[in-house]
């Protein structure tokens, strides 16, 4: 299949403005690479993270960001702006590209989550309806290894180390949380903190991964 023909109709189709990138193809192939280099580094026993596919809503989120990456390295911010409002309309992903996430990482379902410019480690994982905010114009930073579960927010002046298990549904505002812990919701919107005794991104990525440099 023709994957840049492909990206030009979905973009024809949902946002026809009669703009295709002139190098979409040299983006394409780009983004391509990155995401199955990315995909090596995943150790989780399921075929779905193994190989890129266009039909894989578990990938193609992560190489349309990867593509609007590529294409704003080539100088083109409109199509790279078109991609990321195409990630958007497809995988309900607010994820823009001028948002560095560290690598490797995996978005294990992507709907209704939303990332800020805040400081990204690697070695993370975020699943759905998560929040990575602004909050007093203070973003939040994130230690390596941070797993962060489903309905989960990370707002403002948040200062997480690294090992840390973030549970679904806790909300977490200008507060620091320490390496090695999962973090769980508290009473009166308290939190409460669990010694974790692994690498628990060890489930998710291969051990080399850790040494891939941040950024």
């Amino acid at each position: 299949m023709d994957l840049s023909a492909y990206i030009a109709t979905q973009m024809d189709h949902l946002l026809p403005d009669g703009y295709t990138p002139p190098q979409l193809d040299a983006a394409v192939g780009c983004a391509k690479k990155k995401v199955q280099t990315l995909l090596d580094l995943v150790c989780l026993d399921k075929g779905v993270y193994k190989t890129f596919h266009h039909l894989n809503t578990l990938n193609y989120p992560i190489f349309l960001y990867f593509l609007a990456q590529a294409l704003a390295e080539q100088g083109d911010e409109v199509g790279a702006t078109k991609i990321f409002y195409l990630n958007k309309i497809l995988n309900g992903i607010d994820l823009y590209y001028k948002i560095n996430l560290g690598f490797p990482f995996l978005l294990g379902h992507v709907i209704g989550s939303v990332f800020c410019r805040a400081d990204y480690g690697n070695n993370q994982v975020f699943y759905q309806n998560v929040l990575i905010g602004v909050n007093d114009n203070k973003r939040p930073y994130l230690g390596d290894g941070l797993i962060v579960f489903p309905g989960a927010k990370i707002i403002g002046n948040v200062k997480i180390g690294e090992n840390v298990v973030i549970s679904a549904g806790v909300t977490i505002i200008d507060k620091e949380i320490p390496s090695n812990v999962i973090v769980f919701s508290g009473e009166k919107g308290g939190l409460v903190f669990k010694d974790l005794d692994e690498r628990y991104c060890d489930r998710y990525f291969i051990k080399a991964s850790r040494n891939i440099p941040h950024g």
